[in-house]
């Protein structure tokens, strides 16, 4: 076992796991010393499931940003943290379009901190539209298209707009088949399939 253990010892390579990703170091040094302790099956194993933990915290994290439109038709990114905002209607953002950006899967372990931000939204009274830019999102589970669609709904029932941009057949087909995510004006849609041209779904967007 020790002889396995040297051989899998890459100093280099765990000097620059070390630098730049201190996850994947972690998960190599466990590994390791799993090796060098223990029976070499219940080390493989280990470092299995040391790997699997760690990719399951990295997506895990939920990573909402606005764009915000800057001169030349561009935009640029900020950070939108709901735990930051406030009930006053001093602190809500004037801009009566918001473009929000969410990147990664969503499945159920991000509905809280996904309600969290879909309530800010719909409690700003500025907000007239809403749109979602999930270009970077290749799959939606039950729990967050209830949260969605319970939010278009609140949207729809104050006069204001929902769309979502950006999205791949695998998203849109079925979102186009649930009645909760009808348009609520004929010349108003919800759902706009992802484009080849970068920002092309969002552009469409914005120009209704």
């Amino acid at each position: 076992l020790m002889v396995i253990a040297v051989r899998l010892f890459d100093l280099p390579f765990f000097l620059r796991a070390y630098r730049n990703h201190r996850g994947d170091f972690l998960v190599g040094l466990i590994t390791f010393l799993s090796t060098i302790l223990l029976p070499l099956q219940f080390a493989v194993f280990i470092g299995i499931a040391a790997n699997l933990l760690l990719q399951l915290r990295v997506a895990s994290r939920l990573r909402i940003t606005e764009l915000l439109p800057v001169t030349g038709g561009r935009y640029r990114e900020s950070e939108l943290n709901p735990h930051h905002s406030t009930s006053s209607t001093e602190q809500f953002s004037p801009l009566p379009i918001r473009v929000i950006q969410i990147d990664g899967n969503l499945f159920f372990a991000l509905r809280d901190e996904l309600d969290e931000t879909l309530l800010t939204l719909a409690q700003n009274p500025h907000t007239q539209v809403v749109i979602f830019r999930l270009r970077n999102t290749l799959s939606i589970d039950i729990s967050v298209v209830e949260s969605l669609a319970a939010f278009v709904k609140q949207m729809h029932a104050r006069n204001r707009y929902v769309i979502f941009c950006g999205l791949s057949p695998h998203l849109y087909q079925p979102l186009s088949k649930d009645p909760r995510f009808v348009p609520s004006c004929p010349h108003f849609p919800t759902l706009l399939r992802r484009e080849g041209a970068l920002l092309s779904s969002l552009t469409e967007a914005l120009h209704y």
